[in-house]
């Protein structure tokens, strides 16, 4: 019997059981004869037909679903970057721009031995501050050698010294000193 209409994996495979149960494969609704054990080697090629087709659609759907991962992971990388340039860039810039205008109001108010202005949009003042500078990285190492009780406290993660902690160590007590460093008084204008 010659096969009228495209059939499913399913369908096929139904009725390769029956021939193979009756020797024969039928319409139920119709009882019409549809396929005979003449016909067993004919669907089996269909089956191996639609098997194959199916794994070829299984392997573009993977290769397709791997393709829009990649895409939307480039996607996201590419609009991260994009937020990240939109952003940060002006902000970068902003900024460089607020530091020179503060340099620059910082030498009219040294030019006019001012301390403080203060106008509608805001106030500028000196305030006071102390911070370590670090002169001789090496040589607080060697301090470091001949005290050690203060190696965890003034060294961070990797042997980076922690000029933080070694302030706090020289403010406690005016004799306390390290090699290779110091406190440098300094004046910074804050904008309000």
């Amino acid at each position: 019997m010659e096969q009228e209409k495209k059939m499913s994996l399913r369908d096929i495979d139904a009725a390769i059981a029956q021939i193979t149960e009756n020797g024969f494969a039928y319409d139920e609704e119709t009882g019409e004869l549809t396929f005979t054990s003449d016909d067993l080697d004919k669907l089996q090629e269909d089956v191996d037909k639609k098997i194959n087709s199916i794994i070829g659609i299984i392997k573009d759907l993977q290769l397709e679903a791997e393709l829009k991962t990649a895409q939307g992971k480039v996607s996201a990388e590419i609009y991260a970057k994009l937020i990240e340039d939109e952003y940060t860039k002006p902000a970068s810039r902003a900024s460089k721009k607020a530091e020179f205008l503060i340099q620059y109001l910082a030498n009219h108010m040294r030019l006019h031995n001012l301390s403080e202005i203060k106008k509608t949009n805001g106030v500028a003042k000196y305030t006071h501050s102390t911070v370590c500078t670090i002169e001789d990285e090496d040589k607080i190492k060697e301090w470091l050698s001949k005290h050690p009780e203060y190696k965890d406290t003034f060294i961070k993660t990797e042997e980076k010294i922690s000029k933080n902690n070694i302030k706090k160590y020289l403010k406690e007590n005016e004799e306390n000193t390290v090699d290779g460093a110091s406190l440098v008084d300094k004046q910074t204008l804050k904008v309000k």
